[in-house]
């Protein structure tokens, strides 16, 4: 899982399982539900280059 890399945060849209493994892993990673995938990566770029 993404937070074995240190991912404490994860942006974009529900489906495909993803959803299970968050949900399994909430207490490790924060997921933000967006309405583009678009916008789910201009907002990890601006998380990690924050970081």
């Amino acid at each position: 899982m993404a937070a074995e890399w240190g991912v404490d945060t994860a942006f974009g849209l529900p489906g495909d399982g993803i959803m299970e493994g968050l949900r399994r892993h909430s207490d490790q990673v924060k997921f933000i539900l967006v309405h583009h995938e678009e916008a789910a990566a201009f907002m990890a770029t601006a998380r990690g280059s924050r970081i």
